[in-house]
Order: C-alpha cells, then sequence, then structure tokens
C-alpha cells in the first residue's frame, strides 16, 4: 500500500505530469514536444503524480534513476552551450529585475529569524550564481563563512571572486566544515528524489538551535488546475505537507509564508515586480524558516 511521506495518508489523486488541465487554454507552459526537442533523448520526467487527498503533497510515481537524472541536468543544464555566457553576465553584475528582487525578498524573510551580524558561517546549495548568499554576505558580520556546494566547475571563479568557498558538488557530503549556523536553498529540494532523506541530512549539518531556509514552488490552490511545466521536479509541496516532512526531519517549524503572484497569474507570463514578489496569501512560492531543536 502506498502512503503519503509526508503524513502517512493513503488516499490519492492522480495528476497528469506537465499537463493537469487539458482545457486550459494557457499555452504558455512548455508541451511535451517542446520539451523533448530541446533536451533530445532526455524526457525522463512524465506520467502521474500522487497527490495526497490530506495533506497535498505530491510525488511523480515513475521517479528516474540516479544515473538518468544526472545524465539529464548534464544535458539541460550543467552542460548548457550558453552557461559560460550567464557566468560572464553574472561577473558583471547582470541579472534580472525579477531574480535580484526574490533574493532581496528572501534575505529580508531570512533576516527576521537570524541574526546577520552574528553570524558565522552559512551554506547554500544548488547556489547556481549565489545571488542569495551574495545578499546575505553583503548584511553579515565580515567573518563570516559563506560556503557553496554546486555541480561542475563554470561557477568557481564566480566565487572565489565574491568571497564564496565553494566545498561540493553534490549533497549529501561529509566536510569537516560543519556544522552550519545556517543553510539556504531555493528551488532546489523539489528536485531530490529523497526528500525525507536529504531534510533529515540537513538537519544533522546544523548546529542545535540553527535554521535552514527553503524556499519550494507552492502546490496548493489552484496548481493543479493549471498546465505548468513540471519538470524536472519530482515533488510537490504545500504548506501542510512542507511543515509534516520539515517535522518528520526533526525540525522545527518557525515560519513557512507564501510570496509572490499566484501560480494563474503566473503561468500567463507575467513579470511581477519587486512589491509584487513580496509575502501574499496564495503566493506561488512557499518560503520556510526550519529550526533545529
Amino acid at each position: 500500500m502506498t502512503i503519503c511521506l509526508a503524513c502517512s495518508s493513503d488516499t490519492f489523486q492522480q495528476k497528469v505530469y506537465d499537463h493537469h488541465h487539458f482545457n486550459s487554454s494557457n499555452n504558455v507552459a512548455l508541451s511535451e514536444h517542446a520539451i523533448k526537442n530541446l533536451v533530445p533523448d532526455h524526457f525522463i520526467f512524465k506520467g502521474l503524480v500522487n497527490v495526497c487527498d490530506q495533506c497535498g503533497h505530491g510525488v511523480l510515481l515513475m521517479i528516474p534513476s540516479d544515473e538518468q537524472i544526472t545524465d539529464f541536468y548534464n544535458t539541460a543544464f550543467w552542460g548548457r552551450e550558453d552557461l559560460p555566457k550567464r557566468v560572464k553576465l553574472a561577473s558583471t553584475g547582470c541579472f534580472s529585475n525579477v531574480h535580484l528582487a526574490r533574493a532581496k525578498h528572501q534575505k529580508q524573510f531570512i533576516s527576521q529569524y537570524v541574526d546577520l551580524n552574528n553570524l558565522k558561517s552559512c551554506l547554500e546549495i544548488g547556489a547556481g550564481d549565489a545571488l542569495l548568499s551574495k545578499a546575505l554576505k553583503r548584511y553579515s558580520n565580515p567573518t563570516a563563512n559563506f560556503f557553496i556546494c554546486e555541480p561542475g566547475e563554470h561557477w568557481n571563479d564566480y566565487y572565489r571572486n565574491e568571497g564564496l568557498k565553494k566545498i561540493a558538488d553534490f549533497f549529501p557530503f561529509s566536510c569537516s566544515r560543519e556544522p552550519y549556523e545556517l543553510i539556504v536553498t531555493s528551488h532546489w529540494l523539489e528536485h531530490i528524489p529523497d526528500v525525507g532523506g536529504t531534510l533529515t541530512s540537513l538537519n544533522s549539518k546544523l548546529k542545535a538551535g540553527g535554521k535552514l531556509f527553503i524556499e519550494v514552488p507552492n502546490t496548493g490552490y489552484d496548481y493543479w488546475h493549471v498546465n505548468v511545466k513540471d519538470t524536472p521536479h519530482i515533488h510537490f509541496f504545500t504548506k501542510h505537507s512542507l511543515a509534516r516532512l520539515a517535522e518528520n526531519a526533526g525540525f522545527k517549524v518557525i515560519e513557512i509564508a507564501e510570496f509572490g503572484i499566484p501560480i494563474a497569474e503566473h503561468v500567463t507570463g507575467k513579470k511581477p515586480n519587486f512589491e509584487e514578489l513580496s509575502q501574499k496569501p496564495r503566493g506561488y512560492a512557499l518560503s520556510a524558516i526550519l529550526e533545529k531543536d
């Protein structure tokens, strides 16, 4: 019998991956054919999603193997031809307004619960251009150490120039610098097959009283009533399911808030302004502050 990994319920609805609502007029989300053309022979995220009737947590039924997932990301992300250009633009401070605004809101949210002036160590996982780490570093104690976990070598010089220390490609990892006071990850957890084990590993790398910041897509409300590109997400979170998963991993939930415009507006391609990306009911992103007991 299948049970929900968040709340242990055994009743589910099934949704079609990438095409939740066949009668929707929304055509902004990439179709299966478009994704296949972009990433030939790597269309491994497909099928049905089990969505819990109780807490709303969703899990892709046919989770690809670790080898398939690595191969996909090597082609679709880490091996992209435009990645060196993206790194070069980031090195010159060229970021989209939406990207900058999101990092600023994330920093403001974190600073309500973490004393940045006395912060000594922070780890960002799945950092990419590390805008969040840069924003936190700007307002933190100058002696604070900021560490990065991110695959590949494209960003290495960029991290060094920003005073960030890359210590691993993938999580989990072993490192003598742990435990950390703060771990941050933005739009990474939904890509991880073993969410429960990953949250437990994150807990083990925090010092007592340390904080974990997570941001993931909010799949409550209207998410399953519009066609939105799920690829390559494996897990689908609601406020309730994220809280239950965090508690199962030994965290105390300090706050889980919704940010941004509703998903029904987001899928139209609307570019929200700074104020629209702030904390709002029914926003398309969930931001959480969790504490290690």
